[in-house]
């Protein structure tokens, strides 16, 4: 939990998990492992309800989890814990698919292998593993789709020359709850400004840059469309719910 938390202070967005027994550790601190057997595995609900615990620990210190599915390590002293490389390819398929399904709905990056070999001899067998765990459904996923809408919206913005801009908001609701974690981005002159906000009927309260006026929109990351905004402003404070059932993006532009 310190190192969590000492993480966190330093400003670390991704912590690294291995799903599996691997040559840093043969079984976790219950004695279980993940899986047993290799021609036919059995996977062990029991680790992976102890792991449940660690992948929400992560999750609600701010951090995304780099999750690594199969240990790979090819050669040399633990290559007999490397699921990656002694697991024929549809076991090693199934005990993959079971982590991303198990954990598909966490935030999270998925690492195929971990000190593996993939190129020369073993370059097809990877890209064989990964199609099969990944790639050929997640390419015609809304999410994939949903990608490239959320390229063609910052394409519309000098987005080299966006900043983090967290000194702006006056209440923070991801304190209380992660899931509830608004972020802010600025244009260096303060022309642009970006809030994310990541679920429903979440209330944003922000200080404005002196000076300035601004036009607000919303973008619908699902279907790539803005639409205009109405909030309320006193001063310099601006104050505005999201009104979706789902995440956006709240854009301000200064009007002249």
């Amino acid at each position: 939990m310190y190192r969590l938390e000492q993480r966190a202070r330093l400003g670390y967005n991704v912590i690294q998990l291995v799903g599996t027994q691997w040559r840093g550790c043969d079984q976790n601190s219950e004695g279980q492992v993940a899986f047993t057997g290799s021609g036919r595995i059995t996977i062990n609900p029991a680790f992976f309800q102890y792991f449940d615990e660690k992948m929400d620990r992560v999750n609600a210190h701010g951090h995304v989890a780099g999750l690594v599915l199969l240990w790979a390590l090819p050669f040399g002293r633990g290559m007999e814990l490397s699921p990656g490389y002694y697991l024929p390819d549809r076991e090693a398929i199934l005990l993959a698919r079971y982590m991303v399904a198990r954990y598909g709905a966490h935030h999270v990056t998925w690492i195929l292998g971990g000190d593996g070999k993939y190129f020369d001899e073993l370059e097809d067998r990877w890209k064989y593993i990964g199609q099969e765990v990944f790639w050929d459904k997640a390419i015609e996923l809304p999410g994939s789709r949903q990608i490239g809408m959320l390229g063609a919206f910052m394409r519309g913005f000098d987005w080299w020359n966006l900043l983090p801009a967290q000194e702006l908001l006056l209440e923070q609701p991801g304190e209380e709850n992660y899931k509830h974690h608004l972020s802010v981005l600025k244009s260096k002159d303060q022309e642009v400004i970006l809030v994310y906000i990541p679920a429903a009927k979440l209330e944003v309260s922000l200080l404005l840059p002196p000076g300035k006026q601004y036009r607000y929109q919303w973008f619908d990351p699902v279907t790539g469309k803005t639409s205009d905004a109405e909030v309320q402003i006193e001063k310099r404070v601006m104050n505005v719910q999201n009104p979706l059932e789902k995440d956006t993006v709240l854009l301000a532009i200064t009007v002249y």
